[in-house]
């Protein structure tokens, strides 16, 4: 019962990978079975089959603490404890996510800077060698582009730790409504006179999306938490900031599906259309932008548009905006493309005495207005 219970809760970590390959029944795992890659021993201490199915595995960490003994003496001690990991599969989504609380200090042989690393590490090999699961990386460094080098109402960088051939930047924004890129062009710009704030920001972005990036921080607008994201040989790892937000999974679902989402797009665009999303950033704040439109321009049918879009909504990029499939003018109001859906449930005439439902569907037409960044909204 506890176990179930532990399963419901998301630790602070979690790795992102893409599960291609369907995965056993998992009434032939066995609960209390144990596993053993390199250095380290799991034990499969839970199977539940809820909805995502989750397995938990769980292995001994010692790390050694200071204990107080007295007012002014204190001494070290080792300490054994249990460190549960939870992976669930998410099959219709192709998608696996590994959960952990993961450590600070401990003797752990291999952990080092990178923390968890080693153990995820070899916990997959035992999904990969001995469970015949196929897994891959996720491009979420390349997804992420779309999300942080234009304007949107999704997520924004707001720290970097990067990597160039001259040196090494750490760098942070302050508050939640600056991402680094304009926190490095208002630095600058005080020194440089003569240069616009615009350019030192496309030179700031240009910069940090050419650099190494070891970890970043983003602020996701809706749900109003941080998560740093560090980038693994194994896949990226988000470390979700738990404040004022309950940690449930299904905060957690809501930013891996945006970026598992983000990283099925950018992978099975056709050729044709590799560069559809880098075209939606690249289009000016409050540009219109309709499926037909792109289905002509890159050669796409109907739907292919449309499901990119729905993409490019989830990320933030656009926006969707509506108007009366009328090109007669209203009684009423004014027919222009707007965000508020409610503003046409209602009955319209035209200058001409024809009748509009609004409230039917079919008389709507839809389309996607390119967003704002956060400061030209302001």
């Amino acid at each position: 019962m506890l176990l179930e219970v532990e399963g419901g809760h998301p630790f602070k970590h979690c790795l992102m990978l893409r599960l291609d390959s369907h995965v056993q029944e998992l009434n032939v795992l066995k609960s209390g079975s144990i596993y053993r890659s390199g250095e380290f021993q799991f034990t499969l201490s839970h199977i539940s089959e809820n909805s995502p199915p989750s397995l938990t595995f769980e292995h001994n960490v010692e790390f050694t603490e200071w204990v107080n003994v007295d007012k002014d003496h204190r001494v070290r001690r080792k300490v054994i404890t249990r460190q549960p990991i939870i992976i669930r599969i998410q099959s219709e989504r192709n998608l696996l996510t590994i959960s952990y609380p993961g450590f600070t200090h401990t003797n752990l042989t291999g952990t080092g800077w990178n923390g968890y690393e080693n153990v995820v590490q070899n916990l997959l090999n035992i999904l990969t060698n001995e469970l015949g699961w196929n897994l891959k990386i996720l491009p979420i460094k390349d997804a992420l582009k779309f999300f942080i080098e234009g304007a949107n109402r999704r997520v924004i960088q707001v720290k970097a730790d990067v990597d160039t051939p001259m040196a090494r930047f750490d760098v942070s924004a302050k508050g939640r409504s600056i991402n680094i890129e304009e926190a490095m062009a208002s630095f600058l710009s005080a020194h440089l006179p003569g240069v616009e704030e615009e350019t030192l920001r496309a030179a700031s972005k240009k910069a940090f999306s050419s650099a190494i990036a070891n970890s970043i921080v983003l602020y996701w607008l809706q749900e109003g938490l941080f998560t740093r994201l560090r980038f693994w040989d194994i896949g990226t790892e988000l470390h979700f900031v738990w404040n004022n937000e309950s940690a449930t999974y299904r905060v957690v679902d809501e930013i891996t599906y945006t970026l598992s989402d983000a990283c099925r797009a950018l992978s099975g665009l056709k050729s044709e259309a590799k560069n559809l999303l880098e075209w939606i950033v690249k289009q000016e704040p409050l540009n219109l932008i309709t499926p037909g439109d792109m289905s002509q321009r890159f050669s796409l049918v109907p739907g292919e548009a449309r499901s990119t879009l729905l993409t490019a909504m989830k990320a933030g990029l656009v926006e969707p905006v509506y108007r009366l499939a009328s090109t007669e003018l209203l009684e009423e109001i004014q027919n222009e493309w707007s965000p508020d859906l409610s503003r046409f449930r209602q009955q319209f005439t035209t200058s001409s005495g024809v009748k509009i439902d609004g409230t039917n569907p079919e008389n709507l037409e839809v389309a996607f207005r390119r967003v704002a960044s956060v400061t030209e909204r302001a």
